[in-house]
């Protein structure tokens, strides 16, 4: 039996990229092959970044896939990148997914896929194809969780159930005993350039939280001593 063979797939935004690229190597230190997926637009910034050191690291290969954007779209803005990610990345990845099931060797071929949780579409392309699932955030796990509570946070009358937005503006909430309390304008679906953005980022909240249902582990990039202080502020 050959190493266990990861596939790695983050959101293409820089503070998401960084976290899951962090966890690649560390999984390399462990015995694991990674193929680290990146979208065309940021694997060529990957490969202007570092000329000399790119795949220094014969564990860790590096791929892309488009994002459906097209070459002068500012990918910058976030709720245009997230929705043009579902139009047509979810075939590229089956496409990746398939051509190393048929083509590899059997010891080479991928066991899992660990994707960020905005991307959580393809937690259900993968397990179509026969992989295991597990979740990455790149971020505090307090947000991690105010996210799981969407539900809650509607049927407590705290948000709009259409838009995420704050049905009493400023209002503090507690999710539950063991996390501090926080402030309803500063849940992060709230805290985009504009209304229309808070909105798409609040759908694709919504969507991804039915997908992530089936992952086998969730991975945060935190701990628990960093959320000690109060969220209020």
């Amino acid at each position: 039996m050959g190493r266990p063979h990861a596939l790695l797939l983050p959101l293409p935004a820089q503070g998401h990229v960084l976290p899951l690229m962090e966890l690649a190597h560390r999984m390399v230190s462990h015995g694991f092959t990674i193929t680290f997926i990146n979208t065309h637009f940021n694997h060529a910034r990957l490969l202007s970044a570092m000329p000399t050191t790119y795949n220094t690291n014969p564990s860790i290969n590096f791929i892309s896939i488009p994002d459906g954007l097209q070459p002068g779209d500012d990918r910058y803005h976030v709720a245009n990148l997230c929705k043009a990610l579902i139009t047509i990345m979810p075939l590229h990845l089956e496409e990746i997914i398939i051509n190393m099931m048929h083509k590899q060797p059997e010891q080479d071929k991928p066991t899992c896929l660990i994707a960020d949780q905005a991307m959580a579409w393809a937690f259900n392309v993968a397990k179509k194809n026969g992989l295991r699932t597990a979740a990455f955030w790149p971020a505090s796990a307090a947000t991690f969780t105010s996210i799981r509570n969407v539900p809650k946070l509607i049927q407590d009358g705290i948000i709009h159930e259409h838009d995420g937005s704050a049905k009493t503006p400023g209002v503090i909430f507690r999710l539950s005993p063991g996390i501090p309390p926080m402030n309803v304008n500063h849940l992060f679906w709230n805290r985009q350039l504009d209304s229309e953005s808070n909105k798409v980022i609040f759908h694709c909240i919504n969507t991804n939280k039915d997908s992530i249902k089936n992952v086998e582990f969730v991975v945060c990039n935190s701990f628990y001593e960093a959320k000690s202080r109060s969220l209020i502020t």
